[in-house]
């Protein structure tokens, strides 16, 4: 199975680096252009986010420092993230990289803790489903699940591959904090290449579910 299908825009913005045109800074968030011997200028989306000119499209700055220090991300769905949820903030200790399903309530979240305790006991009181609940507090469904599900959560990929909470969560600091590989993950932990990747969908659920709680 090919793990890496790169978006078009990666394969421009990795060649940027490689060919020495351009020249990151990882503790500023900034690239440096050896044509104009100057910093490339981003300009920001109706979003909030800085992008960069590539050839003759354009990429997120963040994606753009990633690629610079850890390559192209082996699985193309995964997403970089700002840590600290400031956009504009593109040094390479605020990013890290997370699913879309764990990205996309980052800046909507609409529970807080003591709602998400609210919703457990009225789902341990029965007579009620996850899409009332949903309905009732303005989430989706899925989020509901996540959010009463979270505390016994488990991620089994195949009988011998366990995930506990610690594994889930030292597999994906170290592919989406630190850039590691994902294979040389697999094998440093002794599970299966498709463990690796269940880790790293459940920590960027822990994520989101950590947004929601704490907003």
């Amino acid at each position: 199975m090919a793990l890496q299908r790169t978006y078009p825009t990666d394969l421009l913005v990795l060649d940027k680096f490689q060919s020495g045109e351009w020249i990151a800074e990882p503790s500023t968030g900034r690239i440096f252009s050896r044509t104009t011997m100057d910093y490339v200028r981003p300009f920001m989306t109706p979003k909030g986010y800085l992008y960069v000119k590539v050839g003759p499209t354009t990429a997120p700055l963040s994606r753009t420092i990633w690629i610079a220090v850890h390559g192209i991300p082996e699985l193309d769905f995964l997403q970089v993230d700002h840590i600290n949820e400031i956009k504009t903030d593109n040094r390479l200790e605020n990013l890290r990289l997370i699913t879309p399903a764990g990205n996309s309530c980052h800046s909507n979240a609409k529970v807080n803790g003591a709602q998400v305790r609210e919703m457990r006991s009225l789902y341990a009181q029965g007579g009620i489903t996850y899409r009332e609940l949903g309905e009732m507090y303005g989430i989706a469904t899925q989020t509901v699940s996540d959010l009463i599900n979270e505390e016994t959560f488990v991620v089994r990929t195949k009988p011998t591959d366990l995930l506990t909470d610690a594994l889930t969560q030292q597999i994906y600091k170290d592919c989406c904090c630190r850039g590691e590989k994902l294979l040389p993950v697999a094998e440093k932990y002794g599970v299966s290449l498709q463990t690796v990747i269940s880790a790293i969908e459940a920590g960027s659920l822990n994520v989101r579910i950590s947004r929601e709680v704490n907003n």
